[in-house]
This record gives C-alpha cells, structure tokens and sequence, in this order.
C-alpha cells in the first residue's frame, strides 16, 4: 500500500507568504485610490474649464453688445454733425441772397450784372438744396432703428477672432476626450467586477474630506515604508476600513504568529483616535479575548493629531513584548503574568500555536 506524502511548508514561507498578499492587496488598494484621485482631478479641471469657457462667453456678447451701442451712438453723432453742417450752409446762402439783394441799387449795376447774378443764385440754390438733400439722406441711413437692416444689439455674435476661435475648438475637443477617458475607464471598472464602476461627477466640484484626505496620505506612507514586521491596508472600496497584520515579535511567547486587526477610522479622523481590534484571538492580558479590542492609552486618553495608523501599531508590537498589568482587561491573565510569569509564557504560546500558526 502506497503512501501519500504531504509537504508541509514551514513556518518561515508561510508568514513569507501571507505578508506578500497583505502587502499586494494593500498596493492594489492604494493604486485604486490614486486612480481615484487623479480622476477627481480630472474632473475638476472638466468643471473650471467649463466655468472659463462661460465667462468668456458672457464677456464676448458683453464686448459685442457694448460695441453695437457705441456704433449706434457714433452714427446718432454723425447723423446730427451733418444736420448742424446743411443748417449752416442754408444760413449762408440766405445772407448771400441778402447781400445781393442790397446791391441792387444801381440799374447800371443791375443791368450788367443782372444776368450772371441770378445765375449764380440760381446755381448756389441747387447746390445748396442738392447738398442738403445728400445730408438728409445720409443723416437717415445712419439714424435708422436697430431692426431696419441692422443688427439688434442683444443678438448672438459669431466669434471673428481666429486665436479665441482655435481656443474653443481646443477646449472642446479636450473635454470630449475628457468624457471619453471617463467612459472607457467605467466600463472597464465594470467588466472587471468592481461593482458600479469608478464614481464620476463629472460637473460637480467634488472634494475629498480631512480625514480621506489624510487616510489616503498614511495608506501611502505605510504602503512605501512599512513598520518592521508590520503591514496594513484598505478593507475594500472602503478608506475607513482597514485590515493590519503584526508579526509576532521576537524573544516573546507570541513569536511565529501573524495577528490580524482589524481598524476603523471615525469620520473626524485624526482628532478621535481609530478603532484597533484583535480579530486573531490572543492570550494578552491588556486584549478582550471575546471581541479582540485593546486597552492601549495611545488609543484612549494619549492620542494626539500627530500620530499615525503605523505608530499605533508599532506601539501594540511594544505592548505584546511589554504587557501592562496594571492596566488589565482580563483580570485572571494578569495575575497569572505577575505570579507565575513562565505559565503564563507557555499558555500565550498556546494560543499562538492554536490561533495564530
């Protein structure tokens, strides 16, 4: 009868292994935020782009209609400079009509001059009339109404500036290119399960809060440069819900295990300290060995702004080397750690082998 030999790693490549996924699974989760991120950004730069693109628009028909106004205004101008200048002329041939009239006194005079007078009166009338038929005629065309031949002043213009015509055919194209970077990158989320997909507000100036904005900043840190045989990362889509390991550290009866915790962060994060609980069951006298949370002051009453996700962890790995009796959750393993100090040694140990291996 044959026997069946089964290779069992040891436990070296076993805690090898589980730190590699920890640590993959927490970079996976890291580039999905960063993706994230920058498709925020994207999309805020879509909002301002449009936003640029209306006050420029507004500030063209502006411009135009202020300039329709001043054409307007410099026809009225014309209109009236060239009344004022065929009311002058009529005034001076009236007095020249006067004048000559008045040097009518003589009939030598009027005898041989007489003639040529009237025909230079009658020639000075035409011009005078025929010029102030032109000034009529022309002052009229100027002053017409806005809705006799003319554009009204209120109506769209079309843009006839070549650099402001290429601007607007270039922000157009980069907003659809935009749209279509967001489009493909949904579908993609979709296909490869990830639920809804990315969420896109792709006209709303949407914003990280404080506290994504500085969970997202620790889950890089701890990413890059993790504390010593320690890791962490995001629980899911979730930012505020994160899952640590520790190793157990050296020269202690928790040696060789790998401890999993899980942690919470509040919504007002960092001024309320995260949530940290043992979900590995461990035999500690400052954890609840029911529901895993920990009695640990920098979680309570000494936390401060300043610390982060990787101090506190760093602080558990020095409480699992450095119980604390005097600030016990379970009273029994207290006692036994301050009584008999090698039981309670081999009893941890136990537990690490049973929970933790």
């Amino acid at each position: 009868m044959e026997r069946t030999v089964v290779a069992v790693p040891d436990q070296k490549t076993v805690v090898l292994v589980n730190t590699f996924i920890v640590r993959s699974v927490a970079f996976i989760n890291r580039f999905a935020a960063i993706c994230d991120e920058r498709l925020e950004q994207v999309n805020r730069k879509i909002h301002q782009l449009d936003t640029t693109l209306s006050l420029l628009e507004a500030n063209l028909s502006s411009v135009g209609r202020a300039a329709d106004a001043h054409r307007s205004t410099d026809r009225l101008s014309r209109a009236s400079a060239l009344s004022k200048t065929s009311a002058d002329a009529d005034d001076r041939s009236a007095a020249r009509l006067s004048d000559q009239r008045t040097d009518k006194n003589s009939p030598a005079d009027s005898s041989c001059s007489g003639r040529p007078a009237t025909a230079s009166l009658e020639r000075s009338f035409s011009s005078t009339s025929s010029f102030g038929e032109s000034a009529k005629s022309s002052s009229h065309s100027l002053a017409q109404k806005p809705g006799e031949g003319s554009v009204p002043a209120n109506a769209p213009r079309a843009i006839d500036h070549p650099p402001l015509q290429r601007f607007f055919r270039m922000a157009r194209v980069g907003k659809y290119w935009c749209f279509r970077v967001v489009h493909e990158m949904n579908l993609s989320a979709k296909s490869a399960g990830r639920g809804g997909g990315l969420k896109v507000w792709a006209m709303a100036s949407t914003s990280l809060s404080a506290s994504a904005k500085r969970i997202h900043k620790e889950l890089a840190e701890i990413s890059l440069n993790p504390p010593l045989n320690c890791s962490a990362g995001a629980k899911g889509d979730n930012i505020y819900e994160w899952v640590a390991t520790i190793i157990g550290p050296a020269d202690s009866p928790y040696e060789g295990g790998i401890f999993f915790l899980d942690v919470i962060f509040p919504p007002d994060y960092p001024f309320t300290p995260p949530s940290v609980a043992f979900r590995t069951r461990i035999y500690h006298c400052n954890v609840n060995s029911n529901n895993g949370m920990i009695c640990l002051d920098v979680l309570k009453d000494c936390w401060s702004p300043a610390l982060t996700i990787s101090s506190v962890l760093r602080c558990i790995q020095s409480l699992l080397v450095e119980p604390n009796p005097d600030d016990a959750l379970v009273g029994s393993i207290a006692r036994l750690f301050v009584t008999d100090h090698n039981a309670h040694d081999r009893v941890a140990a136990d537990w690490t082998r049973r929970f933790a291996v």
